[in-house]
């Protein structure tokens, strides 16, 4: 099964303030961030401890903000964005979604050139939603 999110990985949910996702979504407060970094930091044991819980906060929001935009059809993801600014983050972080999404849609296409079955998960409001946790 591909994840729609590979370049960010789980960060239990707990360790984020209650609301601060959401908070960033409803408010549309513009969103600037190394994605990459934090990533790497999320990634690493030995950096985890210390994430900037609001950088995550931050982060889910872009993502949610980026997939509400995205659309599976014929088996691929489609986004209908066409600027950073459609959904008020920097480039850097627009770009990063975009990237990630074109490799996930590349995986897709060589499971299916290789005759593997594949399970594309659609980007719903379950999905949606359990990004503001």
């Amino acid at each position: 099964m591909v994840h729609p999110l590979p370049l960010f990985p789980c960060v239990r949910r707990k360790w984020i303030p209650i609301n601060a996702v959401k908070k960033y979504v409803d408010e549309n407060t513009y969103i600037d961030l190394d994605v990459i970094g934090l990533a790497k930091e999320i990634a690493s044991p030995s950096t985890r401890a210390t994430i900037d819980l609001d950088k995550v906060a931050k982060m889910k929001a872009a993502i949610y903000r980026f997939y509400s935009n995205v659309e599976l059809k014929n088996g691929i993801y489609n986004c209908k964005l066409t600027s950073a600014s459609e959904i008020n983050v920097s480039l850097e972080v627009y770009t990063a979604l975009l990237n990630n999404l074109n490799e996930i849609n590349a995986a897709i296409q060589k499971t299916k050139e290789k005759g593997l079955s594949i399970n594309i998960p659609d980007v719903n409001e379950a999905y949606l939603n359990s990004l503001l946790e």
